[in-house]
């Protein structure tokens, strides 16, 4: 299970799921605020993902350069980013929108 995740399975649910995931779901709906396309949501999700493979050989030793590891988290750190961009533009669509008079 290591060598497909590129690191220990508490790391990854730490860092990547909890911290990272935490970032994605701010990022999608600071994107969809500014409805901004899906492609700069992958584009954000690439550089979580960057910054996660960083994070987990400075603070947990793991291996830094590896690409198995960085397309699993960075997939992850996508789809939630990706769910809270879609979440956060359905729900600015179905909002109301109040007129000042």
């Amino acid at each position: 299970m290591e060598t497909i995740l590129g690191s220990s399975v508490p790391v990854f649910v730490f860092l990547t799921v909890l911290v990272f995931g935490g970032c994605g779901v701010l990022t999608g709906q600071t994107l969809a605020e500014g409805w901004k396309p899906v492609s700069s949501v992958l584009a954000y999700s690439l550089l979580l993902g960057l910054g996660d493979r960083f994070l987990a050989w400075g603070l947990f030793g793991e291996q830094l350069l590896s690409l198995w590891g960085f397309i699993v988290h960075t997939v992850v750190i996508g789809l939630i980013t990706l769910t809270a961009h879609r979440i956060a533009i359905a729900r600015r669509m179905v909002k109301p929108v109040s007129v000042a008079l």
